[in-house]
């Protein structure tokens, strides 16, 4: 399941549902060109791994704005460009226990990190 909800945790609905390990958060930008990490959760490999959510919301055109944060380019070498790129290699060809390889943009230079997949954390 993927939401793009602002307003409710995802972690809260992956707590409710029977397969936690399954939900995904997103949120869409416009123009949808990057995978902006927008939340990472804590005690997560991403956390471990020391990649960052936006730091701080903005406001232009009336519109909240998420900035900061790390840029997801690729996952396994396979180019994220949006957030379904990700999504459809996540469901499509990886599972819990596997290790991937996430290609990101950190503090302005291009990083690889490996992150094994786990289940979501329940809080």
């Amino acid at each position: 399941m993927a939401s793009n909800t602002s307003n409710i945790s995802i972690t809260e609905i992956a707590s409710a549902t029977q397969r936690p390990d399954k939900v995904i958060g997103y949120h869409f930008f416009n123009p949808a060109i990057l995978m902006k990490l927008v939340e990472v959760i804590k005690g997560s490999p991403a956390e471990r791994a020391g990649l960052q959510g936006t730091s701080r919301t903005i406001t232009v055109h009336d519109s909240e704005v998420e900035i900061g944060g790390d840029v997801i380019t690729a996952i396994d070498d396979t180019p994220v460009k949006q957030f379904d790129d990700l999504l459809v290699y996540l469901i499509e060809k990886t599972s819990v226990g596997q290790q991937v390889r996430m290609t990101v943009l950190h503090d302005g230079r291009t990083e690889t990190v490996t992150l094994k997949l786990v289940e979501r954390p329940r809080e």
